[in-house]
């Protein structure tokens, strides 16, 4: 619903609800660059025989983040949306 009231003396600026999707997408984006931005300093800075867990940690954490994006829409719809969960309603999307 639209807020049709004007103001001579007023701007007001109303923010209009993105979608869930997008939102999503780049909280994860926003993720996966905080883990390889700190992955660098720790790279650089770590001892010999620690690279390797450095590295490790980086890939792990960048593949749990990418599977947590994936996975957990489904899971959230499967759990507690069952009725989302059909061929009837996914064919009727528009």
């Amino acid at each position: 619903m639209k807020n049709l009231t004007s103001y001579k003396e007023k701007i007001i600026l109303e923010c209009a609800l993105g979608s869930a999707v997008g939102f999503w997408a780049v909280l994860g984006y926003i993720g996966l660059m905080a883990v390889w931005i700190t992955f660098i300093p720790a790279y650089i800075s770590s001892p010999g025989k620690f690279t390797v867990a450095v590295e490790i940690f980086a890939i792990l954490a960048s593949s749990f983040g990418l599977i947590l994006c994936i996975f957990a829409p489904k899971c959230f719809i499967m759990l507690f949306q069952p009725e989302k969960n059909t061929k009837k309603y996914m064919m009727n999307k528009n």
